[in-house]
């Protein structure tokens, strides 16, 4: 995770951070941990619905932010 993070974001994350994060996400039951050869997480249906309204949000927010600037802006877009 820690290189996929430098690869794409080009951002390093410490592994306190990366376990600590992993650690909150299973505790609010968001994703489940399974012991393998090594930990494998898995986003659990709580994590599944979280992350489907949480972009249905952001796109509430795209149109919000469409009309407000439709409106006040015409020209810019």
């Amino acid at each position: 995770m820690i290189v996929a993070f430098q690869k794409r974001f080009n951002l390093f994350i410490s592994p306190g951070t990366i376990y600590l994060t992993l650690y909150t996400l299973e505790r609010e039951g968001l994703i489940r941990g399974e012991d393998r050869r090594k930990r494998v997480y898995i986003l659990a249906s709580k994590g599944e619905k979280f992350i489907e309204e949480a972009l249905a949000f952001q796109e509430n927010i795209k149109l919000i932010l469409s009309k407000i600037l439709r409106n006040n802006y015409p020209k810019l877009l």
